[in-house]
């Protein structure tokens, strides 16, 4: 081949090429050998080309900005080891989703496509799922190779992206008793991601500030001299509504609500004594001013992430998970005497099976929500679901 040409091309653009051709069996005259790259590189590039979530790189945080640009406001920070689904990616900023928060984060403090993966495999945050009953655990990659043994929907694993394939999913974690890497056919799991997402600036919210656990489905910079590093440590102060944003959300508050919930019937989950005794006292905490249907609809955000499995298969995961429920672990010893009849008839019925609330996860003093930001939602008493 042309040296010219070799060097012009880089390993990775050749290496998205080449897998290219070989997914699709296109012709070409090149091969990996002309690169230097293995096949396996060739496979793994292609499979970060496709990767559309970023980690954030900072030492304490980053700000997110309603556009691209050092004077644009600050609507969000993107906290270290969080992430966000990539919306528009440009050359100098790139505009991402990070749980309410849309705007854009300067690329020098994100890290995308395989470094993204590397990092979130380096934290043991890339889960791998199961999603269906009696999933079989193997060996290698292909159904003729040894069963390790068999796991239950729920079950969560580490992700080993590197080893994983289109149609088998490399995995770490327990089976039988026994930690071991192998492989789950990957129709039979889920990838998620377990980091925090962005906090809104301005809303003193930290329920929802950094949910975790959503499932991966497969801009022009200003002219002003970009700020250092040391800005994503100590921020800017701005103002948190503009006029813009004031009319915005006026505007957003006479809205009627699109997503009443129907009251409904689950299955029930089972807790312990002490588990009702936990929720108790999370209800009282967030909501012992609200009516009875606001403490039972409080008590169901809890049994709904429960079910849901993406903040962990217990009571106590869902509770202390990072940025939840604020100083849970606290409070919960603090306050657990001060819950009343009402506080622990929310929590046993939202355990027995009776929602108020439909499938929402999330809620917020309606005070402080954007409500024209949210798909969907529902206002009860002094809350917002949604």
């Amino acid at each position: 081949m042309n040296k010219n040409i070799k060097n012009i091309i880089s390993k990775s653009a050749a290496a998205v090429a080449l897998a290219a051709m070989l997914v699709t069996g296109e012709a070409g005259y090149c091969n990996a050998k002309d690169f230097g790259i293995t096949r396996a590189e060739i496979i793994t590039v292609k499979a970060a080309e496709s990767f559309d979530y970023v980690v954030s790189n900072v030492n304490e945080y980053v700000n997110v900005r309603a556009e691209a640009s050092t004077s644009s406001a600050i609507i969000g920070k993107l906290k270290k080891n969080s992430y966000g689904k990539i919306l528009l990616r440009g050359e100098k900023w790139t505009k991402i989703e990070s749980g309410e928060v849309v705007g854009y984060v300067s690329n020098k403090y994100l890290l995308f496509d395989e470094d993204a993966i590397a990092k979130l495999t380096s934290l043991k945050k890339y889960k791998a799922v199961v999603n269906a009953s009696k999933v079989n655990v193997r060996k290698g990659t292909g159904t003729d190779t040894e069963k390790v043994g068999t796991v239950d929907k729920g079950t969560r694993f580490n992700l080993i992206a590197s080893k994983s394939t289109e149609e088998w999913i490399c995995v770490r974690g327990k089976v039988n008793g026994k930690t071991v890497t192998a492989y789950i056919y990957a129709k039979y799991v889920d990838k998620v991601i377990d980091l925090a997402v962005a906090e809104a600036v301005g809303t003193g919210n930290t329920e929802n500030a950094a949910v975790t656990g959503e499932k991966v489905t497969d801009a022009k910079e200003s002219t002003e001299t970009t700020k250092t590093e040391e800005e994503t440590k100590t921020g800017e102060e701005t103002k948190t509504e503009t006029k813009a944003e004031t009319k915005t959300e006026t505007k957003a508050e006479g809205k009627k609500d699109d997503g009443v919930p129907e009251r409904t019937t689950r299955a029930a989950v089972t807790l312990s004594d002490e588990d009702i005794i936990k929720l108790a006292t999370i209800v009282y905490m967030e909501s012992n001013c609200e009516s009875y249907e606001g403490q039972l609809a409080v008590a169901n955000v809890v049994i709904n992430r429960l079910v849901s499995g993406i903040w962990g298969d217990t009571l106590d995961d869902v509770l202390y998970a990072p940025n939840q429920f604020a100083g849970a672990k606290t409070n919960i010893p603090k306050y657990k005497n001060k819950i009343n009849e009402s506080n622990i008839k929310a929590a046993k019925e939202a355990a027995a099976g009776n929602n108020n609330i439909g499938d929402y996860m999330y809620f917020r003093t309606v005070r402080g929500a954007n409500l024209a930001s949210y798909k969907k939602y529902y206002i009860l008493g002094n809350h917002v679901f949604h």
